[in-house]
């Protein structure tokens, strides 16, 4: 009851700042961790709740916005309808009662007779003229493909110094780069693109966020002079695709099965001409609250995936 009162009536902003200010009380080892916890656990639902009555919200106000319109549009669709003469009405039907080639004439004369001069394509014309555009538009995507896999081939990359960017990457406070014994060997893919470009693997900066946690066990049984096992938190994958040939497709990663249990292997995956790439991570339960370091995103030709481990509570 003491929680619900504290979190009654604080807006998402400042639910946000009370859960840091709580994970940092947590770090306290002379605190009540079971109260704090609970306090940790009822805040992060409060937030939850308040960006699900946000949504709410939104899609409410947009629906009422879309049925408003719709009625607007029905009563200028009435006005319309209403408004035909009946001259109009009478040419229409006597045009539906003619043959084809004496209907496209009839109906020139029509659009003539109200002041318009569009003429009236044949279907079968218009089909032949359609076929003929969709050729042009087949043969030039060709075109560009192979303009494409020529500069490439010219420059090498699309002039981002990757290295440069790496080396700019600055190592926060617990966190190491990730091995190299961690990237994993896939086996070799056919691509459906393979004939068109000359297939690469995307260079990557990733790194790993290890650390103690001070859970109750952890604070019974060690001290900082005597510390717990490192574990990992979390992880920051940056991969690099600066010569996507379909920027239109955004890169993805996805999970798969790993041959231990504890693990998982994260492959990412973009198109030409780029191959798959895949590392094995922990297999923890990821907290996808950007409060909580969730990151999501690509931009300027980099795929950006941080995210960290949920805790775990020590129970007796």
């Amino acid at each position: 009851k003491d929680i619900k009162r504290m979190l009654k009536g604080k807006s998402k902003k400042e639910l946000e700042t009370l859960f840091s200010d709580v994970q940092q009380t947590l770090q306290d080892p002379n605190i009540d961790v079971d109260y704090w916890e609970a306090v940790s656990k009822g805040v992060q639902v409060a937030i939850c709740k308040a960006v699900v009555d946000a949504k709410h919200s939104s899609i409410l106000k947009l629906r009422l916005s879309m049925l408003q319109r719709k009625e607007k549009e029905k009563s200028r669709k009435i006005k319309t309808e209403d408004g035909v003469s009946n001259t109009t009405k009478k040419k229409v039907d006597d045009l539906q009662k003619l043959k084809e080639p004496v209907l496209y004439k009839s109906l020139e004369s029509l659009l003539e007779s109200s002041g318009k001069s569009t003429r009236v394509i044949p279907y079968q014309e218009d089909l032949t003229s359609r076929n003929t555009q969709r050729k042009a538009i087949l043969k030039r995507q060709a075109v560009l493909h192979q303009e494409a896999e020529t500069e490439l081939s010219s420059r090498g990359n699309s002039g981002m110094n990757i290295d440069e960017i790496i080396q700019n990457q600055h190592l926060a406070e617990g966190e190491e780069v990730m091995p190299e014994r961690d990237s994993i060997k896939l086996p070799t893919e056919i691509y459906s693109w393979k004939t068109r470009f000359k297939p690469r693997k995307p260079r990557y900066f990733n790194r790993v966020k290890t650390g103690f946690d001070w859970n109750k066990y952890n604070q019974t049984h060690y001290d900082e002079d005597n510390p717990p096992p490192k574990i990992v938190k979390g992880y920051k994958f940056n991969i690099f695709y600066p010569d996507l040939i379909d920027k239109s497709k955004v890169p993805y990663f996805k999970l798969e099965a790993a041959d231990e249990e504890e693990f998982v292997i994260i492959r990412f995956i973009a198109g030409a001409p780029y191959e798959d790439v895949a590392f094995k991570i922990v297999n923890k339960e990821w907290a996808k609250q950007a409060f909580n370091g969730f990151r999501s995103t690509f931009e300027r030709g980099i795929l950006h995936l941080h995210f960290n481990f949920k805790r775990t509570f020590y129970r007796k």
